[in-house]
């Protein structure tokens, strides 16, 4: 029985490829391709669209266009009052199309179909699932069966159904050649919370399931891109497990198989260039704390509180260590020990030890500025201002010896 549909718009994507469109189709534009009749079969569900312009036939009448058979149908948005439905077709140029009826009860209705449309599609995959499955060959299942033995404790994920080829290993690199014909399998680090390492292993139908084939870890230059197949129904692809150098082809059976194989090692492969950035990301971050922290430590104010720390730690072992002499010197000579004379004298020698080391700090600044300048050290000025036993004559002489005789003027 066909079901009907007046006054449907189709809308077909713009400037993207069709298989981009369906897969986020909500970010792609859509253009108007023609308003009229829709038609679908309800056993095979093949829609026949006739457009208000196309190719005419002789006759002049517009020829009916086939738009694929329905497999699935969604609105383009939550609102159950929406009347457009993205609609996924068999068709190879455009497998999504935008649908925009005339009525809510059209687009009710045709969901409906494409819900029975998408229920028959899941039966016939589970049929060939079933046949492939009795198809195979009791040597590839008992290779699926050993495999799971020998590596449940690491729960892998299974590829069967494949031929590896690679270069020859008795012969010149440039030659390909078939090297087995069996499993890839997955296998994820153990649950510690890290990333770990994700490897690839293929276990071929001579070796069993006990030694792998190859084994090869999947790193963040791991390169993973389709090929044109052998025959038709496989599918294929060449992997890189450096990036660059030793690369090995993948030629599945089954092309469903090869989706599944694809997507997981893509998955992992971006997590490990996931992992690798944040690595590099944070030793980045501790170079440049390490960095700032050593141009921290070298600045003229850290410098100089490193020598007032010094200073007043070497200050405090002086006056413990005077401490010590005088209740020493105290307990020799049969004395009673006096804390309170005891810190008036260490006060009264810190008090002294300043005052050196204030004059040694002026006679020290003197001499580097006369040495720099012609500034005169503060000290010998006084001593020739000041002195009692100088006559003016000596005093005007004294001047003279410490201002140099270009700066003297008459």
């Amino acid at each position: 029985m066909r079901r009907q549909y007046a006054n449907i718009t189709v809308s077909i994507p713009a400037k993207v490829q069709a298989r981009a469109a369906e897969d986020e189709w909500q970010n792609v534009d859509w253009v108007t391709f023609s308003t009229r009749e829709l038609s679908v079969d309800g056993d095979g569900f093949l829609m026949i669209f006739k457009p208000s312009s196309g190719i005419r036939a002789a006759n002049g009448s517009v020829e009916p266009k086939p738009l694929g058979n329905l497999l699935r149908a969604c609105r383009t948005n939550a609102d159950h009052a929406c009347d457009k439905l993205m609609v996924t077709t068999s068709d190879s140029m455009y497998p999504m199309l935008r649908f925009t009826l005339s009525s809510l009860d059209d687009a009710q209705e045709l969901l409906k179909l494409a819900m029975r449309a998408e229920a028959k599609l899941a039966a016939s995959y589970v049929r060939v699932a079933d046949d492939v499955s009795k198809d195979r060959g009791a040597s590839l299942c008992e290779l699926e069966r050993g495999i799971l033995e020998t590596l449940k404790a690491r729960c892998p994920l299974i590829f069967s159904g494949l031929d590896v080829y690679g270069s020859d290993p008795g012969g010149d690199d440039g030659n390909e050649v078939l090297l087995a014909h069996g499993c890839a399998v997955l296998l994820d680090p153990s649950s510690s919370g890290n990333v770990g390492k994700y490897e690839l292993l293929f276990f071929s139908e001579d070796d069993g399931p006990r030694k792998p084939l190859e084994s090869l870890a999947i790193a963040p230059s791991s390169t993973l891109r389709s090929v044109p197949a052998g025959a038709e129904g496989q599918v294929a692809f060449e992997f890189f497990p450096m990036g660059i150098g030793k690369k090995l082809v993948f030629a599945f059976d089954d092309a469903g198989r090869g989706a599944e194989f694809e997507r997981d090692l893509r998955v992992r492969t971006n997590l490990m260039v996931l992992s690798s950035k944040t690595v590099k990301g944070r030793r980045a971050a501790a170079n440049a704390r390490s960095e700032f922290d050593q141009f921290r430590r070298n600045t003229l104010v850290a410098r100089v509180l490193r020598f007032v720390r010094i200073a007043l730690v070497m200050v405090l072992v002086a006056i413990l260590a005077r401490f010590g002499q005088l209740a020493t010197t105290a307990h020799k000579a049969g004395q009673k020990l006096n804390w309170v004379g005891l810190t008036v004298s260490v006060a009264a020698d810190v008090r002294g030890g300043l005052g050196i080391a204030q004059t040694a700090a002026v006679g020290v600044g003197s001499f580097v500025c006369s040495k720099t300048t012609d500034v005169v050290a503060t000290n010998d000025l006084r001593a020739c201002l000041y002195g009692d036993t100088l006559s003016e004559v000596e005093m005007m002489r004294c001047v003279q010896t410490l201002v140099p005789a270009k700066n003297v003027h008459p």
